[in-house]
């Protein structure tokens, strides 16, 4: 799916150990810049989480992989979608680096030259909002490539 709208576009996706499949994720661009949010109050994430009652996030390396491989083929094709290489989507890229079956939900954005900017659009749009501060979520990977942002949210791993 590509995007037509230019900040941002949402997906939820809710699998539960289905079984599936994915193909192993590809490398990522050296474009591809993975962030890690400090854990503590002052993390914007966080400091959302926490003013909606919910607890703060752990970083996972492998949902920051997942999230730096996608931002990385956004930056290399110039295409915004939550259907990335191979026409893998959020939660068999989590898969694929190595997370657990688990809730994910994923929010891009494209254009924001920080990460404050990009977490500000976030949160000024009710779905990507309902992601960051959904309690069923505990760790993140957040990633940039030059102006592409990818937030991979993980639930609690089942099975």
């Amino acid at each position: 799916m590509v995007c037509s709208a230019r900040l941002f576009c949402l997906s939820l996706i809710l699998f539960l150990g289905l079984g599936l499949a994915p193909a192993g994720p590809a490398a990522a661009d050296p474009a591809a810049t993975a962030f890690a949010l400090s854990q503590g109050s002052e993390a914007p994430l966080n400091a959302l989480r926490r003013q909606a009652g919910s607890a703060p996030l752990a970083p996972d390396p492998q949902l920051a992989a997942a999230a730096a491989d996608h931002a990385a083929w956004m930056h290399s094709t110039g295409q915004t979608g939550h259907a990335g290489r191979g026409g893998l989507r959020s939660y068999e890229r989590a898969l694929a680096a190595g997370y657990c079956p688990a809730a994910i939900a994923e929010n891009i954005a494209w254009g924001q030259a920080s990460l404050q900017a990009a977490l500000s659009t976030w949160a000024g749009s009710g779905g990507h909002r309902r992601n960051m501060v959904n309690r069923i979520f505990t760790r993140y990977g957040l990633a940039r490539a030059e102006g592409y942002w990818v937030l991979i949210l993980g639930g609690a791993c089942v099975g």
